[in-house]
């Protein structure tokens, strides 16, 4: 018995001696159309990465969006985003209508895409429009798992803004999404915000959304969100192009 292990012990050597595999992902390397595959990924029989086969977003995004809000005020804003596969740049505006000193959103995110659950990173400025405020900056995490036609997501982002009238402030949410079709998506979520400043209160809001794609470049979206303390909710609308 114990000359039979031994030779078994032997044969193994030899042929994993024959086997190379040189991103460790189970694929022979004469067989690996994929060689330099990461090792934390699940590879498909070819080497590939399922992620990196699944994951081609690449696209910039202009978008306008206005809200108005039950105390009379409004706001105006445009963002642009960049997405190269993972990695992403965006900018916020700050409000159009009203001469505030609100900051531009300067922001970077890089994103994962595991089977059925995307995991997302967010570093970003707050980059102030007005001498009384200094360069704050976040950080933000997303996570959104993705069960057939629906979705569930979730942030946490922490803001860093300390300094004369504003405060270190985090904020959260989560949602329910659901595709109806190809073109309509809808959701009802909830969402969390300290305080930023001094003389305001920390907000919770019901959010309900809606987005619509007329084509594959053109969308609009409508939200409407209730605040919980039962004032000043907000009304929004906003017009995007995608590319």
């Amino acid at each position: 018995m114990i000359r039979v292990f031994y030779i078994l012990f032997i044969v193994s050597i030899f042929i994993n001696a024959n086997f190379i595999d040189s991103d460790l992902d189970g694929v022979e390397d004469s067989y690996d159309l994929c060689p330099n595959s990461k090792i934390t990924d699940i590879v498909d029989k070819n080497g590939c990465s399922v992620e990196e086969l699944k994951f081609n977003d690449t696209h910039l995004d202009i978008y306008l969006g206005y809200s108005y809000f039950d105390d009379s005020s409004s706001s105006l804003n445009i963002s642009i985003e960049y997405k190269y596969n993972e990695f992403g740049l965006y900018l916020f505006s700050k409000n159009l209508i009203e001469n505030l000193d609100d900051d531009y959103t300067l922001g970077f995110s890089y994103t994962q895409v595991f089977e059925n659950l995307k995991v997302g990173f967010d570093i970003g400025f707050y980059i102030p429009t007005s001498s009384s405020y200094a360069l704050g900056y976040f950080t933000q995490t997303n996570l959104t798992l993705f069960l057939n036609d629906f979705d569930i997501s979730a942030y946490f982002r922490y803001n860093f803004l300390k300094n004369k009238d504003r405060l270190n402030a985090k904020s959260f949410g989560f949602s329910l999404g659901y595709n109806i079709n190809e073109k309509l998506y809808a959701s009802i979520g909830y969402s969390y915000s300290d305080k930023i400043y001094l003389d305001s209160t920390n907000s919770k809001y019901v959010n309900l959304y809606i987005n619509y794609f007329f084509d594959t470049n053109y969308y609009i979206t409508a939200e409407f969100a209730k605040n919980l303390d039962n004032t000043n909710d907000r009304y929004s609308i906003g017009f995007g192009y995608f590319f």
